[in-house]
């Protein structure tokens, strides 16, 4: 039977039924991680009940930081919680608290509160029964343990922190609880998952129950295409007993596939080469595999899938052609790829993603049974997002398109295993549900019979964020700025009339409202331009790719500047979404003359940045009027002369709608201007 799900997503996890309660066992807890205080919390009726109390399970909460010191596991959750979780404005509250009361201790109080199905956190006694007929069963079996088995409930610890009495308590954060996989408190809680691998453990089994219920009931948003067709050059894994091999695809050819997203973390010492190619078809010894290769092989395999993809492999690393025509249509792969397995654990190809030892971020406590016997409780910090920051994939450029264009992955971290699609966030270990903060591409790419055209606002939307994501993320090679988004591009285009262009990672229907784009780390206000004049730009000043550090854009909403034409030099003629040489972009717009330090008299909400941290000569500057933001702000490009009478841009400046004319005066007239 599945779970059945809130109607905010989350879904209601299912305690353990199995019909021989004696099957079940109490998981050992090593008696020196929790100390004695933490363990009476759920260990006694007495530490039950003062749980579920409107006062609350209290702590002292300098007992807490000296047993964390000394190993307690919970207590050391316990700080975490309030450091990570306790909001500045409380942490001056608690301040002045701890003034009034002369330096007090002050204490922790944990309440244990239950996630009611629609109606939130909701107090025990608020949950209880209220029909005659069920009083004498909470009476008999005690009204916590029969709240604890009813699915639509999820148990949560509460932390409030105050000082004295008198004072008030600040809430800092909550602590989620669970029963450890195999335990005698899965009949009342649910079950959190080991991370364990094998074929027929708890946690492959959600994986397969995932997908499955992404393949029959996500109809709407996951488009599941059964066989798509093949990349040029596939794994076929095999099964356990046979070896791997490099399958090259006939011309048609469909099927289901794996691609796999990872980190090579340096030169590879296991790739296809033109030399290897046929060794590769005739097979691939699996010991000789990197690490994260194997782990990638073990679980297509156990998902039941034919085939795996991965760059290095089934892409011939030392020929231009083939890498122009792969990276090509790396959209494609992963966009046909019915699960991709992303190895966000692991910073290089030698160290894998399975059964990666970290340190634990929770604790056991032991929990008093009804039955008279002892179970245990999992303790782990609550969290509202599958998004990591251990997920070292997310620091990444190459990495984003594949997650992007992916419209399954499975991401593999060192404590988590979570799933996303394009419906549904879930954690395999918990199986809580989420909102994710990572942005989707428009489900028209996802959907080939879907032909409608999406609109200006949308693509603009779309873009900034995909660029403002992309362009903070690392490259090992700078010329792959525009290569590695590729993918995206080739498929967006898809999306938006015949007639939009794309010009170095610019779209023409809303260039003019993008091209005041911002740079994220190299700031000057009325202190002198900065202009870069050493590093070897990766395209024309005008377009973000010019730059290897974040960038933010503006949404131009009215445009005041008109564009006569762009034109594009590609590195290499048969990737119009790869790397440019150079470019020009001629506009009409206003266009005024300042000193390099900017105009006088702005007022301080003016504010000018540069794309570069280096210093320019005091010359004079052009100024050229962009339009205006929706914020009523000016937006105009700063610019110096370049070879041939072109010009070439150094810096963005934002003016209120008031003081624009002290940057452009009224009677100012157009003019065109061509820049580089």
């Amino acid at each position: 039977m599945r779970n059945p799900s809130r109607p905010d997503g989350t879904r209601y996890r299912l305690r353990n039924t199995v019909s021989d309660p004696t099957e079940l066992v109490a998981t050992s807890i090593n008696p020196a991680d929790v100390c004695s205080r933490c363990k009476s919390m759920t260990s006694t009726p007495k530490g039950l009940m003062e749980l579920v109390s409107e006062r609350g399970f209290e702590l002292n909460y300098l007992s807490i930081v000296h047993t964390s010191e000394r190993g307690c596991l919970f207590c050391k959750l316990l700080r975490a919680t309030v450091v990570r979780k306790t909001k500045s404005v409380d942490r001056k509250r608690m301040g002045r608290d701890r003034e009034a009361t002369a330096g007090k201790d002050t204490f922790l109080t944990c309440r244990l509160y239950l996630n009611d199905r629609f109606e939130g956190k909701r107090a025990l006694q608020d949950l209880s029964g209220e029909e005659e007929r069920e009083i004498e069963e909470l009476k008999r079996f005690g009204e916590l343990y029969q709240l604890l088995k009813r699915a639509d409930i999820s148990p949560r610890i509460w932390v409030y922190y105050y000082v004295s009495k008198g004072f008030p308590a600040h809430e800092v954060g909550s602590i989620d609880i669970y029963a450890p996989e195999g335990d005698r408190s899965s009949i009342f809680l649910p079950i959190r998952a080991d991370l364990n691998y094998a074929p027929q453990s708890l946690l492959m089994h959600r994986i397969k129950d995932q997908f499955l219920e992404c393949r029959l009931k996500h109809i709407k948003k996951c488009c599941f295409n059964a066989d798509s067709y093949l990349p040029t050059r596939i794994i076929a894994v095999g099964s356990k007993d046979e070896t791997p091999f490099l399958h090259i695809s006939q011309a048609s050819e469909r099927g289901s596939y794996v691609a796999l997203s990872y980190c090579w973390g340096g030169p590879q010492k296991v790739t296809t080469t033109i030399a290897t190619l046929q060794s590769r078809i005739s097979g691939l010894h699996f010991e000789s595999l990197p690490r994260t290769l194997q782990d990638a092989v073990t679980i297509t395999r156990i998902l039941g899938f034919k085939y795996l993809w991965v760059d290095a492999l089934c892409i011939v690393q030392d020929s231009t052609t083939d890498k122009i025509a792969e990276i090509n249509s790396m959209g494609n792969v992963y966009k046909n790829a019915t699960i991709t397995i992303a190895a966000a654990n692991a910073s290089s190809v030698d160290e894998g993603f399975l059964g990666k030892e970290t340190p634990p971020n929770g604790a056991r406590l032991p929990f008093s049974l009804p039955s008279g016997n002892m179970g245990a409780i999992s303790c782990h910090p609550t969290s509202h997002s599958l998004d990591s920051d251990e997920n070292i994939l997310g620091t990444r450029a190459w990495a984003l398109q594949e997650h992007l264009l992916s419209p399954r992955l499975i991401y593999f971290g060192n404590d988590y295993l979570a799933w996303k699609c394009l419906t549904t966030c879930i954690s395999l270990v918990s199986e809580l549900r989420f909102a994710s903060a990572e942005m989707r591409l428009p489900n028209n790419v996802f959907d080939n019979t879907n032909k409608e055209i999406l609109s200006r606002d949308k693509l603009a939307l779309t873009w900034k964020n995909v660029v403002e994501d992309y362009s903070g993320r690392a490259l090992t090679v700078p010329e792959d700025r525009l290569p590695a988004l590729s993918g995206v591009a080739s498929e967006l285009q898809h999306c938006f009339p015949s007639q939009n262009a794309y010009y170095a990672g610019m779209w023409e229907i809303i260039l003019i409202r993008q091209i005041g784009w911002f740079s994220r780390e190299h700031n000057s206000k009325a202190s002198g331009l900065q202009v870069s004049t050493e590093r070897k730009r990766q395209g024309p000043t005008w377009s973000w790719v010019s730059l290897d550090h974040p960038v933010r854009f503006v949404d131009v909403c009215h445009e005041a500047a008109i564009m006569i034409s762009c034109k594009i030099e590609l590195a290499i003629r048969d990737a119009p979404f790869g790397e440019v040489t150079g470019g020009t972009l001629t506009l009409r717009a206003a266009i005024a003359t300042h000193p390099c330090s900017g105009p006088e008299g702005l007022s301080n909400r003016a504010t000018i940045t540069m794309d570069e941290d280096h210093s320019a000569e005091d010359s004079v500057a052009m100024y050229v009027y962009i339009g205006k933001t929706v914020q009523k702000m000016g937006v105009g490009l700063i610019l110096l002369p370049a070879e041939l009478g072109n010009f070439k841009r150094i810096g963005q400046i934002r003016v209120p709608e008031k003081e624009e004319d002290k940057v452009w005066s009224r009677d100012i007239e157009m003019q065109t201007i061509t820049i580089v």
